[in-house]
């Protein structure tokens, strides 16, 4: 469907009265598209591919891939973290997902020109690696932290509601938490915590 919508609103001018309503069919293409990708997700949870990786450069890619999402609403995504490397034996696809997953949540939750803070650090006394995304949103709004990891809870008008349910999955297969909190002032904190033993020595 969405690729021979493309293909006819490339045959048309740009201007012409019909590439709005066929925008909005490749627009609700790529939502199922999301929504059968989140669905397997969470029903076929992936097994990890654990390996050596760097956190640090993990964290730039993010930020990265996340700018197309950040621009449009003026929102900035700060991120601060332990200088040089943060190496890490976990699965770096995995942990990149869910960060995704809570950032998007985030910039969602975000009022225009907020800011994002994501930080990450190892615990000096266990060795175990925190990663806390804080968004300047309007928090939790009164809810049980738990409803909101629940499959197909959310409160956006156009999600799926699976991103925080894969999300816990995917940190508990590696031995992790995650939580949400509200902050105090405003926004909302998500924290992940990887034990020690998906944790390299710096």
């Amino acid at each position: 469907i969405k690729g021979l919508t493309e293909l006819a609103q490339e045959d048309l001018a740009p201007d012409d009265a019909a590439q709005s309503r066929l925008q909005t069919v490749v627009g609700e293409a790529e939502r199922l598209e999301r929504l059968v990708a989140g669905l397997l997700d969470f029903a076929r949870p992936k097994q990890p591919q654990i390996g050596a990786f760097d956190l640090a450069e993990l964290l730039s890619d993010v930020q990265a891939l996340l700018q197309p999402q950040l621009a449009p609403s003026g929102v900035t995504l700060r991120v601060e973290k332990d200088s040089g490397p943060l190496r890490m034996m976990s699965d770096a696809e995995g942990v990149r997902q869910v960060l995704l997953n809570v950032l998007l949540n985030a910039v969602d939750a975000s009022p225009r020109d907020g800011t994002i803070l994501l930080r990450a650090a190892r615990d000096a006394g266990d060795g175990s690696v925190s990663l806390r995304v804080e968004d300047a949103g309007p928090g939790l709004g009164g809810r049980d932290p738990e409803d909101f990891f629940q499959p197909f809870v959310t409160s956006k008008a156009r999600g799926t509601g699976l991103g925080l349910a894969v999300s816990r999955q995917i940190v508990e297969q590696l031995g992790g938490t995650i939580t949400l909190t509200d902050i105090p002032g405003g926004g909302a904190r998500c924290s992940i915590r990887l034990p020690a033993g998906t944790a390299l020595p710096a």
